[in-house]
């Protein structure tokens, strides 16, 4: 028998330029439904069904496992619509994980559609992580094959997460293959707060590093401040959540100056993912 367990629905917004909220441009709801098809003996099965406002059909299958030595397996399945509306596999990601209360260790492996028909791997990624008291530190690695068929890193994420006076903290350092023999240098960098309040609302300030824009000076490998981000979420009444994202960024000095701006809104059913 199958069990719906979510049904969302997006509807995204924007300001003009009075700050008036309307509709976004050509965006229309996408829903989301999604169903456990099995579940038990340390297996489940869920499908997620999802109807565009463009009218391309996708659908996602979810399977995971838990094995005897403890880790879990996951199996994510992409199909995609074509032309006639047929779905076909598109790609397939499997994640082995083991978790404990202080450490983590998964590995996956994407792959995707060839113009034959088959699947070829693409991709592979390396997590591991540790944590300490409230600290938790992970450092993701990617990696893709090169013109030769050979899989070399790619790219890279330090990941430091803390809870610091009721706030979670997090700071992402991004490194990309960016020379001529593939050594990583620094791309980016985030740095979030997020807050949980009492009337259950959740607010996070992103603060994003990046190279700099062109016509902006900077040295070799400096990060620049690019933009500071508000993403708030709240409920609003049965399972509707609310999600607002509001920007600032710096003129051409770094300096920054004004308020935030909200540039979009949308409501969601159940999550705003």
């Amino acid at each position: 028998m199958l069990a719906v367990i979510a049904f969302l629905a997006f509807q995204d917004y924007t300001y003009d330029l009075n700050g008036r909220k309307v509709p976004a441009p050509n965006a229309n709801p996408d829903q989301v439904e999604e169903r456990v098809v099995e579940e038990g003996g340390g297996r489940k099965v869920i499908e997620r069904v999802v109807r565009r406002a463009n009218g391309q059909p996708e659908k996602v299958r979810i399977e995971e496992r838990k094995n005897a030595d403890g880790s879990v397996t996951t199996e994510t399945s992409v199909y995609r619509g074509d032309l006639n509306g047929n779905l076909n596999l598109a790609e397939k990601r499997i994640s082995e994980a083991r978790r404990t209360t202080m450490s983590l260790e998964e590995t996956t492996t994407v792959r995707r559609g060839t113009l034959n028909g088959g699947m070829e791997v693409v991709e592979r990624s390396e997590r591991v992580g540790q944590t300490a008291g409230k600290v938790t530190n992970e450092e993701v690695r990617t990696f893709r094959k090169d013109q030769n068929g050979s899989f070399r890193e790619a790219a890279r994420q330090n990941i430091e997460r803390r809870e610091e006076n009721g706030k979670v903290v997090e700071q992402v350092a991004e490194y990309q293959a960016a020379t001529a023999d593939g050594r990583l240098q620094l791309s980016g960098q985030r740095v979030s707060n997020e807050l949980k309040r009492a009337d259950g609302s959740v607010v996070k300030q992103v603060t994003v590093y990046g190279m700099a824009l062109p016509g902006r000076a900077s040295r070799a490998g400096e990060l620049k401040l690019r933009e500071e981000q508000v993403i708030e979420q709240r409920p609003a009444g049965g399972q509707n959540v609310v999600e607002s994202f509001s920007i600032r960024r710096p003129d051409l000095d770094g300096r920054l100056s004004g308020d935030f701006l909200k540039v979009s809104e949308r409501t969601c059913q159940k999550a705003c993912n």
